[in-house]
């Protein structure tokens, strides 16, 4: 093979080798711009805060009806269920079962529905459309937020 045919067998190779690496490049930004996570939701100040245990035997929760909470408990209650980091990989119904919902009243009488669920030794993992979790809003020592809440509404109903 003469010399000027083997410099452009070497040409095509390199600028094949450059349009394939471009290519790959193109494609992984597209598949990162595509599959982001979604923003948590933002939760307005509460007017009115209405909690539900569901029975939980896996981690002894009794369960309880509706439970309005005090605007004393406010502050608290929002900091365990406000949503923060998103949940990458899902959820699995027995690892992290649904231990309650809330619903957060605000002005002009919207509501915004919470499913929150138990996540171990972890803040309380919180969903407002049943598809997207995110762990709360992490403060101080919160370890396990779920069970924090679930013990907060225990106690307010015990005050009933």
């Amino acid at each position: 093979m003469s010399p000027e045919r083997m410099t452009r067998v070497r040409l095509i190779g390199l600028t094949a080798a450059i349009t394939f690496c471009i290519t790959l490049a193109l494609l992984y930004g597209l598949f990162k711009l595509t599959t982001r996570s979604p923003e948590p939701p933002i939760l307005d100040p509460p007017k009115a805060i209405t909690i539900t245990l569901h029975p939980c035997n896996q981690v002894g929760i009794p369960g309880s009806g509706p439970i309005d909470v005090p605007a004393a408990e406010f502050e608290q209650v929002m900091k365990l269920v406000t949503p923060d980091q998103y949940v990458e990989g899902g959820l699995n119904e027995f690892i992290t079962p649904l231990i309650a919902e809330v619903v957060i009243r605000h002005e002009g009488q919207r509501e915004t529905h919470l499913l929150i669920r138990e996540a171990g030794n972890n803040p309380a993992m919180i969903s407002a459309d049943g598809r997207h979790y995110y762990y709360s809003v992490p403060f101080g020592d919160i370890g396990d937020g779920a069970m924090k809440l679930a013990r907060l509404v225990t106690k307010l109903a015990e005050k009933k």
